[in-house]
Formats: C-alpha cells, sequence, structure tokens
C-alpha cells in the first residue's frame, strides 16, 4: 500500500514538473529537430569523400556502443 502512494506521489511530482516547464521542453524539442534537419541537409550537400569519411565515422561509433553493449 505504501509503495502504491509513493509511486503516485512521484507520478504527480513528474507531471506537474513536465506541465509547468512544458514551454521549455517544446523549445528545446524545436531546436534539436532544427538542428537533425540541417545536419541532414548539410550532410546530404557535400562532396563524395567527405560523404563517406562522416558514413564511416558513424558506422565506427555505432559498432563501437554495440560493441560495449555487448561486452558488459
Amino acid at each position: 500500500m505504501r509503495k502504491r502512494e509513493r509511486r503516485n506521489r512521484i507520478t504527480t511530482v513528474i507531471l506537474n514538473y513536465v506541465f509547468h516547464n512544458l514551454r521549455e521542453f517544446l523549445l528545446i524539442f524545436i531546436i534539436f529537430l532544427i538542428g537533425i534537419t540541417l545536419g541532414v541537409i548539410y550532410v546530404n550537400h557535400l562532396e563524395g569523400e567527405a560523404q563517406t569519411q562522416i558514413h564511416n565515422y558513424i558506422q565506427n561509433f555505432i559498432r563501437g556502443l554495440t560493441t560495449r553493449h555487448s561486452t558488459n
């Protein structure tokens, strides 16, 4: 019974926090989307060699994440 009350209280506090700071969350989300969009546009307009280097860098980064995750 106590755990349920505590969980409800935590949920209420988090929802109140998000509701009262909704403008800031939306602003950060919009800035994040603009950054992704501009990044995609920039990469699509690069020359072949630079685009290949970025592609290899991202592949190596993702491979490193999956390797670390699978060894732990």
